[in-house]
């Protein structure tokens, strides 16, 4: 009789045991679930935002670089039409020796 109330509180310990093992199991099961999902989502929206950042910065680089292009080529544009009207050293001294030319043959 008395081997059996001990074999029934080992039961009931190991049931008990089992139980809260189950339940320690179950939290933590449970804990390892949600920061596993959770981690994932979260680098997921991270890498989500690089590459939403990275787009973003390539498109303002091309729109900067097609700018730059632009300026440039109205500069290129006004240096040009800057050089066609001024007037040379070398034009005013040919225009004075011509012009001295045709004073002494008038003369």
């Amino acid at each position: 009789m008395a081997k059996k109330v001990i074999e029934e509180k080992k039961e009931h310990s190991f049931s008990l045991f089992n139980s809260i093992g189950g339940i320690i199991g179950t939290i933590i099961t449970v804990g390892t679930l949600t920061f596993g999902i959770g981690w994932k989502i979260g680098s997921w929206r991270t890498e989500n935002e690089y590459e939403n950042k990275i787009r973003d910065l390539q498109y303002e680089k091309l729109r900067l670089e097609v700018e730059f292009q632009n300026k440039l080529q109205e500069e290129k544009s006004k240096w040009v039409n800057e050089q066609e009207q001024k007037v040379t050293l070398q034009e005013i001294s040919l225009f004075i020796k011509n012009f001295n030319d045709y004073q002494k043959e008038k003369k």
